[in-house]
Order: structure tokens, then C-alpha cells, then sequence
């Protein structure tokens, strides 16, 4: 099975750049399966009581007809969010998003140990410390990808 697209946290409040959604919006059709995670900052979340991030995620940027929706309430996947996944057939998922340096390297991490394999979108993702999360995730994970070298 050819591999899967997740697309990150792309919510309204964390206010992704349109270059960013441009690039998403222009990449994501070419995946037969796409996942979309949703953050959700609940009351007694320890972003709340121990970062002070009292934000509200909002809606996502997108909404496609297919897209599993993927809500979590952490950096990484949830096994339930996990399940999800292996149920599409695809063993291998491309991501791409917010925050590569937290949640997408959060993501990719919950796929590894899952036995599913992650290949982080270097020019389709987002964050403060985009290059060192990029550090961490080739050398974790092996060779970078952009989202011009997909063959899905």
C-alpha cells in the first residue's frame, strides 16, 4: 500500500503561515489516505497548569470529505489514535504540519515504536526550532524527504 499523509496540528488558533497551508493544500491530494490530528487543550491539561498555554486550538484549516480526524491531547499519538491508522493498511506515513521540533517529532516517534514507519516533510512543516527538530528527526528516523519526492 502506498504511504499515508498526517497533517499536524494545522488548527486556526496556532496560526499557521498561508505559505505553510498553500503547500499542504497543494501536497495533500495526492495521498490516497490522509489523517488530520486535532489538538484539543483540555481544563486540566499540563499545558495549562504547568506552560501557562491557556489557548484555544480552534478548527482545523482543513476539511476533507476522507480524512480520519485524529483528535490527541498530548505532543504524540494515543494508542486509540494509533489503531486508527494500522486499520487504513498504509505502514509508512508521511507527516507534515506544526511544530516540527514537539508534536510532529512527538508523531513520528509514536508511529516508530508502533512499527509504522515516519518520514517527517521537511519543506511542509513549521516551528521555532524547525532546524534542529530536522536534526533530530534525520537522525533518528534516517534520510530527510521533501514533499516534492513523494511517489504515492
Amino acid at each position: 500500500m502506498s504511504p499515508g499523509l498526517i497533517i499536524i496540528d494545522l488548527q486556526q488558533g496556532f496560526s499557521p503561515s498561508v505559505a505553510l497551508i498553500d503547500a499542504i493544500a497543494a501536497t495533500a491530494p495526492r495521498y490516497h489516505v490522509v489523517a488530520m490530528t486535532r489538538f484539543v487543550n483540555r481544563p486540566d491539561s499540563l499545558y495549562r497548569s504547568v506552560l501557562g498555554w491557556n489557548i484555544d486550538p480552534g478548527d482545523l484549516i482543513f476539511q476533507f470529505d476522507n480524512a480520519l480526524i485524529l483528535d490527541k491531547t498530548g505532543y504524540g499519538l494515543s494508542a486509540e489514535n494509533l489503531d486508527r491508522l494500522r486499520e487504513t493498511g498504509c505502514t509508512e506515513w508521511h507527516l507534515c504540519g506544526l511544530e516540527t521540533d514537539a508534536c510532529i517529532l512527538a508523531c513520528a516517534f509514536s508511529l516508530w515504536d508502533a512499527g509504522l514507519r515516519p518520514k517527517i516533510l521537511p519543506s511542509l512543516c513549521s516551528s521555532p526550532l524547525h532546524k534542529e527538530g530536522m536534526a533530530i528527526a534525520e537522525r533518528q528516523f534516517g534520510p530527510l524527504h521533501d514533499g516534492n519526492d513523494c511517489h504515492v
